[in-house]
């Protein structure tokens, strides 16, 4: 998914209509992939959840940010899923 976003601003993500086939519990991880991003600086990530708030550098305009979603059930075996969010920030 390729979003753009304004360097600067909060961006909102939300992945709460996830769901298990089987009915088993979620957890959620954001994580800043950064070596494929151009934006190389910190980027703050609050604990993982559903929903997650993410302060865009201004440092980041005109660059790229990859975050991936890590959302693992609590079967056995457990099974996980992946999800990159591609922001263009300007």
């Amino acid at each position: 998914m390729f979003k753009s976003v304004k360097a600067g601003s909060i961006l909102k993500l939300d992945a709460s209509r996830s769901s298990d086939p089987d009915g088993d519990a979620l957890s959620y991880e954001w994580i800043f992939y950064k070596d494929p991003s151009s934006y190389k600086g910190t980027l703050s990530i609050a604990p993982t959840s559903d929903k997650q708030e993410i302060s865009i550098p201004v440092e980041a305009k005109g660059k790229t940010i990859h975050l991936i979603l890590r959302v693992t059930d609590n079967g056995s075996p457990a099974l996980t899923s992946y999800r990159r969010v591609v922001l263009n920030c300007q």
